[in-house]
């Protein structure tokens, strides 16, 4: 059972072309109704063929936020290194 008034984010963040917003939303687990959080992150961008907007999304729980943090700011770091003229290794494990 979904809760249906569950049409607008309970918070929203933004910075440029990115957008996060929080969904509270009331569902049934095990016969009780309890509130699952749930992040969309969006980016939105004009494609430079076409001219159009497009908007790029990924639906996240809490739990999934730690890692995806650790990759990206991985990601950050390689590129800056390699901007710095530095090699690092290809493909590290975290």
């Amino acid at each position: 059972m979904t809760d249906q008034r569950a049409n607008k984010p309970a918070k929203e963040f933004r910075v440029s072309g990115s957008r996060t917003a929080i969904w509270h939303n009331r569902v049934e687990r095990d016969g009780q109704i309890v509130t699952q959080h749930s992040i969309k992150v969006q980016k939105s961008y004009q494609d430079s063929k076409t001219g159009n907007w497009v908007n790029m999304e990924m639906n996240l729980f809490p739990s999934e936020i730690p890692g995806m943090i650790l990759v990206l700011q991985k990601a950050y770091e390689e590129c800056l290194l390699r901007q710095n003229g530095e090699n690092p290794d290809v493909n590290s494990a975290i």
